[in-house]
């Protein structure tokens, strides 16, 4: 694999998370997903090299940082099983 001039070869590594939003991961018609990141003002520094990286074929890999993962109504996110989907109640 090449190394490239805006990383120095290192790659890009900086703390985010998925924002609580149903737009934050979409899927289009052709089934590739679109997923957006939030990135805390502590870690902007270290993600300001991926403004070079705009039409480059990465490799993401995710790890969970597990003091930071948050719970989703009582189930944990992270491990071996996804959350369950709570079912929509109407206001009626």
């Amino acid at each position: 694999m090449s190394k490239g001039p805006a990383t120095g070869g290192e790659g890009v590594s900086f703390l985010a998370s998925i924002p609580p939003i149903q737009s934050a991961i979409k899927i289009g018609g052709d089934g590739s997903m679109r997923i957006q990141l939030d990135v805390p003002k502590s870690e902007a520094a270290s993600a300001v090299p991926m403004l070079a990286l705009t039409g480059c074929v990465l490799r993401v890999s995710i790890e969970v940082e597990a003091d930071h993962c948050k719970t989703i109504g009582n189930n944990e996110v992270g491990g071996d099983a996804l959350p369950k989907r709570q079912k929509w109640q109407s206001e009626g």
